[in-house]
């Protein structure tokens, strides 16, 4: 979406990232999977700016699934994430 009618105008983005993790075995993969979604939480809020490249990064959802063989049962997860920025029209290289 265009913020700016002045040429050049900028445009504001949403960036969507889905993040997917695995844990194969027979005992404490939900613990594992648990760890991974908290390492995974910390490191994206731990600058929601991304470095002053984007205005804002946040955590818009969180599903897991459980299947596999019973002997060798695999834990998934995703995590998808959306980060706002802006760029300027001719120039979409560059945030703003």
């Amino acid at each position: 979406m265009q913020s700016t009618m002045r040429k050049p105008r900028t445009i504001e983005r949403t960036l969507t990232v889905s993040i997917d993790s695995y844990v194969q075995g027979l005992t404490n993969y939900e613990d594992s999977l648990d760890a991974i979604a908290v390492e995974v939480e910390n490191a994206i809020t731990a600058d929601v700016t991304r470095g002053g490249y984007a205005k804002d990064t946040r955590i818009t959802s969180f599903e897991a699934d459980y299947s596999g063989d019973p002997d060798q049962p695999v834990a998934s997860s995703t995590i998808t994430i959306e980060v706002d920025y802006v760029t300027i029209e001719d120039d979409p290289e560059v945030s703003v």
